[in-house]
């Protein structure tokens, strides 16, 4: 017994008895009730494989739908026809789908933060090595979060130099006229944020909707090479999971 599928909606999965659903990521596996025992799988049409004394409109089926592949933002699998089950040239039954499956990929909207840092040093701020500016303040946004989440973490990784991964310290942009300093990353209560590594966010409830990661960021006396004043900027990428 095989499924014949409806090639708009449906295609063929990595195995003979599974099948994608369009292009969501999502796929389905179909298996009939043989004589009140056991499931026996629905295969593709030119792998079937059945007992002909098996072969009944009698028989009871049930469909399981799992995750094969990335899910997109949003998944929508339209009711219709997904097939019809067949055996030789004889026709069993057509398998619809009632009503639409929506998915939604749990997340929330992080929209981008650019900190600004302020343009009112003076060099004597930085008379030597590892001394820092003032700590300006900032917040990455997490906003629109659906249901399902039920914890939050994240990371900061660096898109210039890592001058000092556990103390969090950045190399400033190629782009910046500024010598001898870096950008050093925080929480809102001045603790370094090491790079790269996995933070829980303890200011996440399942019920609310749209929250604030609190940080921080100050300027950082490097160790080597000669101060001289300019632009000092640099860019981080946020990493948020949603578990």
């Amino acid at each position: 017994m095989g499924l014949d599928v409806n090639k708009s909606l449906v295609g063929w999965g990595p195995t003979n008895d599974s099948f994608t659903l369009g292009n969501t990521g999502l796929s389905f596996k179909l298996a009939r009730r043989v004589n009140g025992g056991y499931y026996f799988s629905v295969n593709r049409p030119e792998y079937i494989s059945v007992n002909t004394s098996d072969m009944t409109t009698s028989n009871e089926y049930r469909i399981t739908i799992y995750k094969s592949a990335d899910l997109s933002y949003q998944n929508l699998v339209p009711a219709g026809l997904l097939g019809t089950i067949v055996y030789s040239n004889f026709k069993f039954a057509d398998l619809y789908l009632a009503n639409p499956i929506i998915l939604n990929a749990a997340s929330c909207q992080t929209p981008e933060v650019s900190v600004q840092m302020g343009d009112d040093y003076e060099l004597k701020e930085f008379n030597k090595a590892g001394d820092t500016s003032r700590l300006i303040k900032f917040n990455i946004g997490l906003n629109q979060c659906q249901s399902g989440i039920s914890k939050v973490t994240y990371s900061l990784k660096a898109n210039t130099q890592v001058m000092d991964q556990k103390k969090g310290i950045v190399a400033l942009s190629s782009s910046s006229t500024a010598k001898g300093i870096g950008l050093k990353l925080m929480d809102d209560s001045g603790q370094p944020i090491a790079l790269d590594t996995t933070y829980p966010f303890n200011g996440f409830n399942t019920t609310g909707t749209s929250f604030n990661i609190p940080l921080s960021a100050a300027y950082y006396r490097l160790v080597d090479g000669r101060l001289e004043p300019g632009t000092a900027n640099a860019s981080v990428t946020f990493i948020v999971n949603y578990l």
